[in-house]
């Protein structure tokens, strides 16, 4: 029988990467491991830090436009179709606005692709992309702030990356709970 805990659906033992119900995708598996604490993330950069569990995600508080994000990995399939989905919020009284990049070197200096950005005021939002890939690559994706703090911190977290061309509610990748 099937089971979604909040975390992960599996059926008989294993995790399953999809469930449907009344036709509509309401899960789909997490390919990005430790989205929940984010231990063994590599994140470099001044003034970033893991925030306590109650949100589980990272915090900048570096004022200037930019700062060290996080790179999330994919092992992308030709003719596969994966979305993103970031949370990502501020502290601050000022609108800010953020953006994913897709890279093909970890390197968070390399040359990037613009995925998709958004803006947030007073709460958090979710940005949301999809793509179809290409060919069999390894990819990088980065999360940046775009706005100058001076009143505040910037947080990310719930990354996700899954097969579908719409995403679902985050969960951690059932490796992260198994």
């Amino acid at each position: 029988m099937p089971t979604i805990n909040g975390r992960a659906c599996v059926v008989d033992g294993t995790p399953v990467d999809k469930v449907f119900s009344n036709g509509k995708q309401v899960y789909g598996r997490n390919l990005v491991l430790n989205t929940a604490s984010f231990e063994g993330w590599n994140i470099k950069g001044d003034n970033v830090s893991f925030v306590p569990s109650s949100t589980k995600g990272i915090k900048s508080s570096r004022t200037p436009s930019g700062w060290a994000s996080p790179v999330a990995t994919l092992e992308a399939k030709a003719g596969e179709t994966y979305s993103i989905s970031i949370r990502f919020w501020s502290d601050s009284k000022s609108v800010i606005s953020a953006a994913i990049y897709m890279r093909k070197s970890p390197d968070v200096s390399s040359a990037a692709t613009w995925m998709g950005s958004g803006n947030a005021e007073n709460t958090a939002k979710t940005i949301t992309i999809s793509f179809k890939a290409t060919e069999d690559e390894t990819l990088y994706f980065t999360f940046e702030n775009g706005t100058t703090i001076s009143d505040g911190s910037f947080f990310t977290e719930q990354w996700k990356i899954e097969k579908n061309s719409s995403s679902t509610p985050w969960t951690p990748a059932p490796e992260d709970v198994m």
